[in-house]
């Protein structure tokens, strides 16, 4: 089995459904009371307990996270697995219409830094962090996530419509021409 899911697994704690939790008790001494003790048997009642899930104590908004930006957009979405785990989606997206030669969500865990996700030639990644046990997250191999960072590497606005007439030809070679081809 894979270890990152191996560990993922190992750390991620089920939730137990509500109408499947129940504690009951029976009464085995009288309260003591100025009330009149009477020999009525008692109904146990079932009382509901609603246990937490340490793999739902993650909070995104603990961690260091990238500053605003012009041009720029940090977004999270929290879901709970089929398992019960927490997962919090972390997007890095450029806003201001230009391709990136690489754009990466970037986790640090104290000395540990790790490309959590990246994209070529785009403006959006994206990495899913898992809630551990311990109340930290986890993506691939990099646990106890403390700060996400995104970066945007060599970005440039497309060329849309090039206008090769706008070229301005400085000189020509005595017996040459100056020719384009459009593609």
């Amino acid at each position: 089995m894979d270890q990152t899911i191996e560990a993922t697994i190992e750390t991620c704690i089920k939730t137990i459904p509500l109408e499947e939790v129940y504690i009951t008790s029976t009464l085995t001494e009288a309260p003591v009371t100025n009330a009149p003790v009477t020999n009525a048997p008692m109904t146990p009642t079932p009382v509901r307990v609603y246990p937490t899930n340490p793999s739902n104590s993650c909070d995104i908004n603990k961690l260091t996270l990238p500053m605003a930006v012009a041009g720029t957009n940090f977004r999270t979405s929290d879901s709970i697995t089929t398992g019960g785990c927490k997962q919090t989606s972390v997007t890095c997206e450029g806003t201001d219409g230009q391709n990136c030669r690489t754009v990466a969500v970037v986790g640090s865990s104290g000395s540990a830094t790790g490309n959590l996700d990246s994209t070529t030639n785009g403006n959006t990644a994206t990495a899913i962090l898992t809630c551990q046990a311990d109340g930290t997250y986890l993506s691939g191999s990099l646990s106890n996530i403390n700060q996400v960072s995104c970066l945007y590497d060599t970005c440039s606005n497309p060329c849309v419509q090039c206008d090769i007439n706008a070229v301005k030809q400085t000189t020509t070679l005595v017996g040459s021409t100056f020719s384009s081809v459009l593609a």
